[in-house]
């Protein structure tokens, strides 16, 4: 299988996991600060939360719900309780297309793990999706990085 045919498996149709006839997608969101230099550069829970809420909004998406946590998961991922146990839900309800960040550094941060879970999410119909950054084409290897 080329790397191409793999993307295109890996990648689903976002709009059949949306509820039937109404184009709404929904979503979980994550927040994370893993400092507090980071509650004083604009990044606080708060901060991320009011920045998702608004992309949902504009983007008729609804969130079922919100996912917090408050330290660094860089060093040990099995820290991140929260973020464990959005992954889960995210590929276990099938009407979950999205899971909302802030920016993507708060949903992974460690480069070889991101695409990991990024095309684990993929497999379930599930996108990563910033609510501050550009959209990549998740069909390229850039994309995926």
């Amino acid at each position: 299988m080329d790397i191409n045919s793999l993307l295109e498996q890996l990648t689903a149709d976002e709009q059949d996991r949306a509820e039937p006839g109404s184009g709404r997608q929904f979503a979980l969101a994550y927040m994370r600060v893993s400092t507090e230099r980071q509650e004083e550069k604009g990044l606080s829970i708060p901060a991320q939360r009011a920045g998702i809420e608004s992309y949902a909004e504009h983007n008729d998406i609804q969130i079922l719900e919100f996912y917090e946590e408050a330290k660094s998961g860089f060093q040990d991922e099995h820290r991140r309780v929260q973020f464990q146990k959005m992954i889960e839900r995210a590929k276990s309800d099938s009407r979950i297309s999205l899971i909302l960040v802030h920016e993507h550094s708060r949903f992974c941060r460690d480069a070889w793990k991101a695409p990991e879970l990024t095309g684990e999410l993929q497999r379930h119909g599930v996108a990563v999706v910033s609510a501050t950054e550009p959209v990549y084409d998740v069909k390229t290897v850039f994309g995926m990085w």
